[in-house]
């Protein structure tokens, strides 16, 4: 009887052995296939790093605006002309202004393609715009060049 039991344990055994290796190779299979096509979209997804700009710009203004107000709406200007997809990549931001020489200062967040998107959005803002027009002199990737530039006192 005893005999009977090691037996049917040492088949219990040979089988569960058996089970084992056959699923390792089809379980190693579906890994190694997720693991190939994983690699294969890390490759071809674009990698980029968020950096900051600034944007040194002048506003010729005709007649007394608001700057603030003007600010607000030009960068929602700017948003709507770089639609939704690039709005939620892109940030743009008004973080000075001197009103004796009529130059402001625009930080832009995002990708390196952010920079040229804004640039292209205000330099066409003059056409849109009522009462301003904004000409980019400048950009940077450190303020404190860009505040030398516009002519701030330290």
């Amino acid at each position: 009887m005893l005999i009977y039991i090691a037996l049917a344990s040492l088949i219990l055994s040979l089988t569960s052995i058996a089970i084992a290796v056959l699923l390792y190779r089809d379980v190693r299979y579906v890994l190694n296939s997720l693991i190939d096509e994983f690699g294969l979209a890390l490759i071809a997804r674009k990698r980029y790093r968020r950096i900051k700009r600034y944007i040194l710009v002048k506003m010729v203004c005709h007649d007394g605006i608001d700057i603030r107000r003007f600010g607000e709406d030009l960068e929602k200007r700017i948003s709507s002309f770089l639609g939704p997809v690039v709005k939620m990549d892109c940030g743009l931001t008004l973080i000075s202004f001197r009103p004796d020489l009529n130059r402001a200062i625009f930080r832009v967040v995002g990708s390196s393609i952010c920079v040229k998107y804004s640039l292209i959005a205000l330099s066409l803002q003059h056409f849109a715009s009522e009462g301003c027009i904004v000409v980019p002199l400048r950009t940077s990737g450190l303020l404190s060049r860009i505040r030398k530039f516009a002519g701030y006192k330290r």
